[in-house]
């Protein structure tokens, strides 16, 4: 199962841990914005076939905001990952090979993602002008490029993604 996280805290606090069904999460991507006030992250854990499980995001403190998305891998590891500038608009290059699963993720202050070189899974908004979005693609060859676009003012971006085969 891949999870790919996305928070808005206060500085100094940061994502320590998370939990599929009881089993650790391997953090297969992170990005903290260089501010500290986003985070972004992709997880993943091999979990028993037909898990129904409680997913549970750990803090090192209160978070404001917390978002997951998931995805159920039915089999693959993560092979490659890539952060991206905090800029806006921006893109994410992922080693990969064709038919490798491929996941980005973004957790930013902004307005709707527009997601190129990937569909979107989930764009979501929550209180005040965070906003959290997720997408996948199927690579077909040496080098996956997702592009990320916010509308309107953009700030504390943190983007990443992985490569799963």
């Amino acid at each position: 199962m891949v999870v790919a996280v996305g928070c808005r805290h206060t500085a100094g606090i940061t994502l320590s841990s998370v939990t599929i069904g009881g089993i650790s999460a391997t953090f297969d991507g992170y990005k903290l914005h260089s501010a500290g006030l986003n985070e972004s992250a992709i997880v993943s854990a091999v979990v028993p076939t037909g898990t129904t499980a409680s997913i549970v995001v750990n803090l090192s403190s209160t978070a404001v905001r917390c978002v997951i998305g998931v995805w159920h891998l039915t089999s693959g590891s993560a092979l490659a990952s890539a952060t991206a500038a905090e800029t806006d608009p921006t893109s994410l290059t992922i080693a990969s090979t064709a038919g490798n699963f491929v996941v980005g993720t973004v957790s930013a202050q902004g307005g709707a993602v527009t997601w190129t070189g990937a569909t979107g899974r989930y764009d979501t908004a929550a209180t005040g002008s965070s906003r959290y979005s997720g997408a996948d693609t199927v690579a077909i060859g040496a080098s996956t490029v997702i592009g990320i676009d916010l509308s309107g003012s953009v700030s504390a971006q943190a983007d990443c993604g992985v490569a799963y085969g």
